[in-house]
């Protein structure tokens, strides 16, 4: 092998290794309700894909307050290796009868740094969501008669 060709190799190896170490990109995600509603510790938040979910009781996550609603936010990282996100509401207790709460949220695979976007409600509400859409399977309670008094939620890249 001449020195010319090794060089290459070596330089597409170390190019290689540094975008395997890039950083990935973050998704901020708030979600808001009306200030009316009274505060649930069994209220949890999802932020899935179809490859894993991470849950925080929403009380764990940061909050704000202005006349009308409360805000709760957090930052998830992005990997090009999903292609589906989610934001799902969901009530972490065995009797709960309330249906989950789905925001489908469209991050392309190559996501940009974005400012929010609008306020938007659910997609969809049905029973275990997080399991759901990971599996992505739709069930037979899914439903998009979202009640008025639902979260909203907005996110934005970074």
């Amino acid at each position: 092998m001449s020195f010319k060709n090794i060089f290459r190799m070596v330089l597409l190896c170390a190019l290689t290794l540094m975008s395997a170490g890039a950083k990935n990109q973050i998704v901020r995600v708030e979600v808001r309700v009306p200030k009316s509603m009274p505060r649930d510790p069994n209220v949890y938040f999802a932020f899935g894909t179809e490859k894993f979910n991470e849950a925080d009781s929403l009380l764990s996550i940061k909050q704000s307050e202005d006349d009308k609603y409360t805000t709760f936010a957090k930052s998830y990282e992005l990997t090009s290796e999903n292609h589906r996100h989610a934001g799902i509401i969901y009530i972490n207790r065995k009797a709960a009868k309330e249906a989950d709460q789905v925001f489908i949220l469209p991050i392309p695979r190559k996501p940009k740094p974005t400012d929010w976007t609008i306020w938007k409600h659910a997609d969809y509400i049905e029973t275990n969501a997080v399991s759901n859409f990971i599996f992505n399977y739709t069930p037979a309670d899914r439903s998009t008669n979202i009640p008025a008094s639902s979260f909203e939620l907005r996110y934005r890249i970074e």
